[in-house]
């Protein structure tokens, strides 16, 4: 093995002890370090793959789908096509927390980015789920929103 290799290695294993301390933005950071410093000295496809899937992950838990839609926008379109496929679950359980939190706005923003990423990529069964998300998060809003005015009556 080679030290390159290690190092890329010893990043991402730091990475996975910030986040189990919950410092999600701090470890994406160093994931998308650790991507990036491999992509360009390591040329190790599956460390690369790994480490871009971590800081994607790490990202949407720390509550910012903008930085995915920059990571994501940065990769060939073959590994950005498998790591989309792979995290839709991922998504849509950050969604279901931020509305079980009624964080129905940032669920809602965040439903936007992902229905571009996924539009832009032409992930049309996946697109279909987060728009399905999106139109139940609406409706959650409408409803509270119907609530709160006949309350006020």
């Amino acid at each position: 093995m080679n030290i390159e290799k290690l190092y890329a290695e010893a990043m991402i294993i730091e990475g996975n002890r910030l986040f189990n301390r919950g410092k999600y933005e701090e470890v994406a950071r160093m994931y998308e370090n650790a991507a990036r410093w491999s992509s360009l000295e390591l040329l190790d496809e599956e460390i690369i793959h790994e480490a871009f899937r971590l800081a994607i992950s790490s990202w949407i838990t720390a509550g910012r789908a903008e930085r995915v839609s920059n990571i994501i926008e940065g990769l060939s379109q073959e590994i950005r096509i498998v790591i989309l496929k792979e995290l839709i679950s991922r998504i849509l359980a950050e969604v279901d927390y931020l509305k079980k939190k009624n964080n129905h706005r940032l669920a809602i923003e965040h439903l936007n980015i992902f229905i571009k990423l996924y539009h832009d990529n032409n992930l049309i069964s996946e697109l279909k789920k987060l728009n399905e998300k999106q139109l139940y998060v609406l409706e959650l809003m409408m409803k509270r929103g119907l609530k709160m005015k006949t309350e006020k009556k």
